[in-house]
């Protein structure tokens, strides 16, 4: 899988803006992906200025280069409704006090900010194939904004090929309108030493063997069928690896995990340090990812970087990213998951030939790529269309 980025006639050095204002760490995949865009264009682009909007939570996500520009607004990220107030009213006056050449807008929407190009990345439309996932709120906000941002954005930068299609059909965008910005997978994110896994695993109570699924409890994210597939493989497979599960519970997970009776059988891990994933990635004998819906995937990707053999969803992103790095199963089904798990346990030289093909695949999505496929979207913002009027 590659992505080819058309190359415009070279310009002066541009002036961007980045709106990061949404922004809070945590678990799940656009602090991550905005984290590897903010490292992949410091690492690849030292001729233009970038002008980053930021509250104190997502000041860290800048790099400290000469080329970047923090302007600090005094919002908390975690009040949406004042930082939405502050995005479509007054935000469009600190926009044009730094005199931008293009602004991009990292959260699938586009705030009332004036006449500037705009770029807009958009992790996934899943407000419109999942609505009852997005309390009422948030979902008519969200839908109002993505149709925005779709219409009148100058370029859309969607995270995936999958995306981008979505986009097509959902609203009739041109393909012309359109740059695929994909995740990139940091340099950190490498197979590990067997002594370095082994040390990892002690440290954490970790079994010598086991599945991971890194994700928050979403509903999205399959927990109840992967814990109901737990449940049944322990009645059929009393010796099958247990599940670690990267990602804080809920009530409702823990219930279900209790009603399987596989509570000595599925681990949690609270957030760790980013210097450990790849630790933990290394230690795992394989990851287990029944998502329903992903707008990328990054889990994946970074799995198959650091050697994880991957057994995943049967979904576009699995099949765009992963291709035969991944054995894949249909996600609705138990029956289904727990046989792709079954196979994968059972088959060492399966495990070896997934591990070999997710490194070549994950070669293939480093931050030259998404530096590039980024900076042609800025310069087709600023050299072609403007917002219509």
């Amino acid at each position: 899988m590659t992505y080819d980025v058309a190359r415009a006639e070279p310009t002066t050095a541009m002036r961007i803006g980045l709106n990061l204002l949404p922004a809070v760490p945590g678990i799940g995949g656009t602090w991550n992906y905005i984290a590897g865009l903010m490292s992949a264009l410091a690492e690849r682009d030292g001729e233009n200025e970038y002008v980053a909007f930021v509250t104190k939570a997502s000041a860290p996500l800048v790099p400290d280069r000469p080329n970047f520009r923090r302007v600090e607004v005094s919002l908390r990220a975690s009040s949406r409704p004042l930082r939405v107030a502050f995005e479509n009213t007054v935000f469009r006056f600190v926009i044009a006090a730094q005199h931008l050449d293009c602004m991009h807008h990292l959260f699938g929407t586009l705030p009332f900010a004036g006449r500037i190009p705009t770029v807009v990345s958009v992790q996934d439309l899943m407000v419109f194939t999942r609505p009852k996932d997005f309390e009422p709120i948030k979902r008519v906000y969200l839908r109002v904004m993505r149709r925005r941002a779709a219409f009148r954005a100058s370029v859309l930068a969607p995270m995936s090929q999958s995306t981008a299609d979505h986009l097509t059909r959902q609203f009739g965008v041109a393909g012309e309108r359109m740059q695929v910005v994909p995740a990139a997978i940091g340099p950190e994110f490498t197979a590990r030493r067997v002594d370095e896994t082994a040390a990892f695993r002690a440290r954490l109570a970790l079994p010598d063997a086991f599945w991971l699924y890194v994700s928050g409890a979403y509903p999205h994210k399959n927990h109840g069928r992967l814990i109901a597939a737990i449940a049944e493989r322990a009645r059929r497979e009393p010796g099958g690896w247990p599940l670690v599960i990267r990602g804080e519970p809920t009530e409702e997970l823990r219930a279900l995990i209790a009603k399987g009776g596989v509570t000595d059988r599925v681990t949690f891990l609270p957030r760790l340090p980013d210097g450990d994933m790849p630790l933990l990635y290394s230690a795992a004998t394989a990851l287990i990812s029944p998502s329903l819906f992903e707008g990328g995937g990054l889990p994946v990707m970074e799995a198959m970087a650091c050697g994880c053999p991957v057994v995943a969803s049967d979904i576009p992103t699995t099949r765009e990213f992963a291709a035969t790095a991944a054995l894949t199963f249909d996600p609705s089904s138990v029956g289904a998951i727990v046989d792709a798990m079954n196979e994968c346990e059972r088959s060492p030289a399966l495990r070896a030939r997934l591990r070999d093909a997710g490194l070549v695949g994950a070669a293939k999505l480093g931050s030259s790529v998404l530096a590039a496929a980024c900076l042609e979207a800025y310069r087709r913002a600023v050299n072609g269309s403007r917002p219509p009027t």
